[in-house]
């Protein structure tokens, strides 16, 4: 059932009147403008229907969008966009979120181009929204110039999470189809790896916030100056002369299919704050995990948050809490003692499954293989990890462990 003008929506938190369809809502949803109980504007957005077989696909989209909006919402950040309130309406759900008022990064640029200054300071703010998301383990898997709103008094919005992953919440790989329509992330912005089972990482949307930064620099499209490999041929200084070369190389930095530099907002925060010095803990053993570096020294266990262990602790061996700890604020699915990584006296990295509750999977030709518990698996450069796993849900937090 689709939406009308002047139509009233009861929400969890108040009431919401249908103003006039924004006609922006793309083949998955129907965006209106709308206004709450006390005036203030409103974006309402649901589920579009077209009997066309897909409908089921397009509901999930926005019950995903929806959940993890509430969840990034609490607290909120200036440079992502607010969620408001849900509904249904005919039985189809309703996100209601904040109106931000201005044009989309990419209508910006194609209007006006942008200079170096304004392009970093809004690389700085995306940057800032990418950190936030990734602590919270989502992974937004769809960055692209349109999916940024420059806010006239906040700078750059990030928008749209229907293609966003956090925890087991994403659309469903069984609703996966060859189309287009159903194709997470877009072609030419999000990184090559990216499908929807396959090796995706917080690292994608850091290769995503890269193409943003060469579009904001060169009014162009990155993948208009890629070879068959996904390498840059020609750079934004090559492009724009009036581009510093460091702001040039960073940006090639964080798209380089071979020697990505860049695989956390921290890095790229801390190369625009060092002036252009390379990330501190380039050069040695590490995992990214929800966007953080962990730097591997001899050995750690990852596991669920906990104080300190208590007699079933005791009981598997354990006396002290995992080095590095997780915190969940939904449903617990991380074991208190989930995995082990240690280095061997040749130096090779191994992880092992601690008998976790719902397992552990690596990455392997193509597809995700769950570890036998309590036996190792060696580690090799560029190794993704699933703490847990599901065979209907997929991963539920992934982190990536690098050699340097």
């Amino acid at each position: 059932m689709s939406l009308s003008t002047h139509t009233v929506l009861q929400g969890k938190y108040g009431n919401y009147t249908v103003i006039s369809d924004t006609k922006k809502g793309g083949g998955m949803a129907e965006i209106w403008d709308g206004k709450d109980d006390r005036g203030r504007a409103v974006i309402i957005k649901i589920a579009a229907r077209k009997a066309d077989g897909n409908d089921d696909i397009r509901v999930d989209k926005l019950k995903v969008e929806t959940d993890i909006l509430r969840e990034l919402s609490n607290p909120s950040h200036p440079h992502i966009v607010k969620y408001i309130d849900e509904c249904t309406h005919g039985n189809i759900p309703v996100l209601i979120m904040e109106k931000i008022t201005g044009p989309t990064l990419k209508e910006q640029v194609v209007k006006n181009s942008l200079d170096e200054r304004t392009a970093l300071n809004y690389l700085s703010k995306i940057l800032s929204a990418i950190d936030y998301v990734h602590k919270k383990n989502v992974i937004h898997r769809d960055m692209k110039p349109s999916n940024i709103i420059i806010d006239s008094q906040r700078g750059p919005v990030l928008i749209d999470f229907g293609a966003a992953k956090s925890g087991y919440t994403q659309m469903m790989s069984s609703q996966q189809s060859m189309t287009d329509m159903t194709r997470i992330g877009t072609p030419g912005w999000t990184c090559p790896e990216q499908d929807l089972e396959g090796k995706v990482d917080t690292a994608c949307d850091i290769y995503g916030v890269g193409t943003i930064t060469f579009y904001m620099l060169t009014g162009k499209e990155p993948r208009l100056f890629m070879d068959a490999s996904r390498q840059i041929i020609k750079s934004p200084h090559e492009l724009n002369s009036s581009i510093s070369f460091t702001t040039s190389e960073m940006v090639k930095k964080a798209i380089d299919p071979h020697h990505r530099t860049f695989t956390t907002a921290d890095d790229m925060i801390s190369f625009l704050q060092g002036g252009g010095s390379a990330p501190p803990s380039f050069g040695r053993p590490h995992i990214i995990l929800r966007g953080i570096k962990y730097e591997l020294v001899d050995e750690l266990d990852v596991g669920r948050k906990h104080d300190s262990c208590d007699a079933n602790c005791h009981s598997l061996g354990f006396r002290t809490p995992p080095k590095i700890s997780l915190i969940e604020t939904g449903p617990s699915f991380i074991s208190k003692h989930h995995i082990r990584i240690w280095k061997d006296r040749q130096g090779y990295y191994w992880i092992q499954d601690l008998r976790s509750r719902n397992g552990t999977a690596i990455y392997k030709n193509g597809s995700y293989r769950i570890l036998t518990p309590g036996q190792k698996e060696l580690l090799l450069d560029n190794s993704s990890v699933a703490i847990c796993y599901n065979a209907v849900k997929g991963p539920y937090i992934t982190f990536t462990f690098h050699e340097r």
